[in-house]
């Protein structure tokens, strides 16, 4: 009698323990993890932030490339780098501005947040043909 009385005991011991180590493990989940309206508990994987990078030349009244395209929701990195004089470059819709010195890159990071085809521009007087030096960025 004596051995079933504490098999039984060690049994409920365990359970014990056991309830109290998922009851730990609840407490503590993880980031990751997010509750349904249902009292689930889910495990989501948050996709890695990528980021589309794009090396930009400015000279002689172009940027080349001149047209750039991402997805809305995208994070941008530009590389600018003006090969001969001083140029701009402005993205009004994104508040950019920027000034481009020769062989000095600049770099430029935001998210596409707003979708349609946005111009970009030298916006410092570069000379007789800088009134068409422009390009597109285009967030679709």
């Amino acid at each position: 009698m004596k051995k079933i009385y504490f098999v039984l005991i060690g049994l409920i011991f365990i359970a014990g323990c056991a309830y109290s180590d998922n009851a730990t493990k609840k407490e503590s989940a993880p980031i990751n993890e997010e509750t349904t309206n249902q009292g689930i508990t889910q495990s989501i994987e948050k996709p890695k932030e990528e980021i589309k990078e794009f090396d930009i030349t400015a000279k002689t009244f172009e940027f080349n490339p001149s047209i750039i395209r991402v997805n809305k929701g995208d994070r941008v990195k530009l590389i600018i780098k003006s090969t001969d004089v001083t140029h701009g470059f402005e993205i009004k819709e994104y508040n950019i501005r920027e000034t481009l010195y020769p062989n000095e890159p600049v770099t430029v990071e935001f998210t596409a947040d707003k979708a349609g085809e946005f111009i970009f521009k030298c916006n410092i007087p570069c000379g007789s043909g800088h009134k068409e030096m422009n390009g597109k960025l285009i967030v679709e």
